[in-house]
């Protein structure tokens, strides 16, 4: 306490740099969850492939690992290994290919139950926008998802060149499912 005292400035420097740190955190913790699309946007594109959403059978899992009826995990687990597909990233451990009968599942998965999913809004911002082929934040996502797992290692840089994608998919073809 009397060091404290006798260093007022340098005590409240540490004291401001400190909060500093504690708002830039939230703010970021804030932006990486935050959807970049309204509902108003996320609605539009679903009812738009509603004809395409009800073909997909929910009993018929189009990925590898999983039953039939899939968990908040299991999601998170499906749209962390689709970006890969998307994204410069150091360490990529688990490949989905993108296509468009996973990312429509997923979204009926979803929609069948929002409020079993915690995170159903920022899940249906993310393949909405990748049912439109929209991946241009691909590495947003991608960070969201690793955030929400509890990544350390393995966060996404960028978004990958269309070269460097099927550089990606050539290099990885026998790890992706």
């Amino acid at each position: 306490m009397k060091w404290m005292k006798q260093h007022k400035f340098l005590t409240g420097a540490i004291i401001l740099l400190l909060c500093c740190a504690g708002v830039s955190f939230y703010i970021f913790t804030e932006m990486i969850h935050t959807p970049l699309q309204s509902t108003e946007q996320v609605n539009k594109t679903i009812n738009e492939s509603s004809e395409k959403l009800a073909e997909i059978d929910l009993s018929n899992n189009p990925f590898p690992v999983g039953g039939a009826t899939i968990t908040e995990d299991q999601i998170q687990k499906y749209l962390h290994g689709m970006s890969h597909q998307k994204v410069e990233a150091k360490d990529k451990w688990i490949h989905f290919e993108i296509t468009e009968k996973r990312i429509l599942y997923l979204i009926k998965q979803i929609e069948s139950d929002k409020e079993a999913f915690e995170n159903s809004d920022l899940y249906l911002d993310i393949l909405s926008r990748w049912l439109e082929s929209d991946y241009a934040d691909a590495d947003r996502d991608h960070n969201a998802i690793w955030s929400l797992q509890g990544g350390t290692i393995g966060k996404a840089t960028g978004v990958l060149s269309k070269d460097e994608e099927l550089k990606y998919l050539e290099e990885n073809k026998g790890e992706i499912k």
